[in-house]
């Protein structure tokens, strides 16, 4: 399956696009993906080196393939790791919408883990005014936030902005 995802990477889109079909390319990595998604504990390695590659599509399976792992508790002695490719992912530019992927998946990783370590980067984005963290990004950093210090952000009127004055008061 990892070795059919590097295959569909380094396809040409004109050759994946015309390869269509139940048995075509994209429909050969679309359940290859799946099925990696259902047994992360079997590719935590490949994905920690998947995170850090440059291309977001498979900096992206990656990222999801390590948080899969933070929720099914298997990351074993993989966890500082991921954790550093997590909090990576929140330093990077958002350059396409596999990155937006990866960096709200990041996010609700690093709440799931609970690591204080964590709050800087997730307090920078929080504190941005830039508009593609805006919304749903803003408000899973407050999720996750709140699941790392043990506050209540979620049942204020403005979770986002509650999460925004614990991080103040907090650094």
């Amino acid at each position: 399956m990892m070795d059919l995802c590097e295959r569909y990477w380094a396809s040409p889109w004109e050759t994946i696009s015309a390869d269509t079909g139940e048995d075509g390319l994209q429909a050969q990595y679309d359940r290859a993906r799946r099925d990696l998604l259902l047994r992360p504990a079997e590719c935590v390695a490949w994905a920690l080196g998947l995170s850090a590659v440059d291309e977001s599509q498979p900096r992206s399976l990656g990222i999801e393939l390590l948080a899969q792992a933070v929720y099914g508790e298997c990351l074993g002695a993989y966890e500082d790791s991921a954790l550093h490719a997590f909090i990576e992912v929140l330093e990077r530019p958002l350059r396409s919408r596999w990155d937006q992927i990866a960096l709200d998946t990041a996010i609700g990783a690093l709440g799931a883990l609970g690591y204080s370590s964590a709050v800087p980067a997730l307090t920078r984005i929080l504190q941005s005014e830039d508009r593609e963290y805006q919304g749903d990004t803003h408000w899973n950093i407050a999720a996750a936030l709140e699941r790392i210090s043990g506050q209540s952000f979620l049942h204020k009127p403005d979770p986002v902005e509650a999460a925004r004055l614990w991080a103040l008061q907090s650094s």
